[in-house]
């Protein structure tokens, strides 16, 4: 665990309530800005032929930024497998173009194949 649940506040009337949902306030869900170029054919093919499996995901594995990262980065490890990642919020030219090859992340890639989002790791 990464200690969040510790700092949890928990309710003085001794009355177990299901946790509140806070609004997500990352910029994580925010589009790259609009003058944002995608990353060239080229650089993505040179990304995806430099990793047996590569994550494309918002973040990193050791501090994702959104919950379907964070699920992607722990079953792959849960599994033993090793995967090289790319942070596609300090990469917006990268999230750009692979946006058009699937609209959503994390991004699963295997030897090159994309295997699917973060409901295709499960």
């Amino acid at each position: 665990g990464d200690g969040a649940a510790a700092s949890a506040s928990v309710a003085g009337d001794g009355a177990a309530s299901a946790p509140v949902k806070k609004p997500c306030r990352s910029n994580a869900h925010a589009p790259p800005p609009a003058e944002t170029l995608p990353a060239s054919d080229q650089a993505v093919e040179e990304r995806l032929a430099g990793s047996a499996v590569l994550l494309f995901m918002k973040g990193s594995p050791e501090r994702p930024r959104c919950r379907f990262s964070r699920s992607a980065v722990d079953i792959l490890r849960g599994h033993g497998i090793a995967f090289d990642y790319v942070d596609v919020l300090e990469e917006p030219e990268m999230r750009v173009a692979m946006q058009a090859r699937w609209p959503t992340f994390p991004q699963l890639w295997a030897e090159g194949v994309l295997l699917g989002g973060s409901d295709a790791v499960r």
